[in-house]
């Protein structure tokens, strides 16, 4: 469903998709009833990887550790949930995530990213793989927060 695509919390395609779910429900025969409540958002302005002088288009992901203008730099690790990478201090880890539908942060997962962090990490890149190979943006807790290190998420299709 095209009309769907880029949907984010409160944007066009999450509007779609609200309405187009209202549709079917009051089809089948369902009383329909819109409540209105806030929602944190987060408006990407810019968020790349540059990887040997080439951008690749990358999402920030909550919680937000903001960046100076230059960036972060440093070596890369690659590692997955099963593959924990080590010797992490002062490198940017790309962290491969299980293939799934994405849609939260695990408990697992923000333990990983903690320990990564507490182990001096710059910043670290989730690559979330799954059915549409698009990068995925997690929610996460309000209340979550890894001491400003900087999150990116890259789909299947950029990494």
């Amino acid at each position: 469903m095209d009309i769907f695509r880029g949907v984010k919390t409160g944007g066009a395609g999450d509007q779609a998709c609200a309405s187009w779910i209202e549709r079917r429900l009051a089809a089948l025969g369902f009383l329909i009833e819109r409540q209105t409540f806030s929602t944190p958002f987060l408006e990407n302005e810019s968020a790349s990887i540059l990887v040997d002088g080439v951008a690749l288009p990358a999402l920030a992901q909550a919680p937000l550790g903001v960046t100076p203008a230059t960036g972060v730099e440093g070596p890369i690790r690659v590692a997955s949930l099963a593959i924990p990478a080590t010797d992490v201090s002062g490198k940017i880890v790309v962290l491969l995530l299980d293939f799934a539908r994405h849609s939260r942060m695990s408990a697992r997962l923000t333990k990983v990213i903690e320990t990564y962090r507490g182990a001096g990490a710059r910043a670290v890149v989730l690559a979330t793989t799954g059915p549409s190979r698009e990068a995925i943006l997690l929610n996460v807790p309000e209340t979550l927060s890894f001491g400003g290190l900087p999150l990116l998420v890259v789909g299947e299709a950029t990494a």
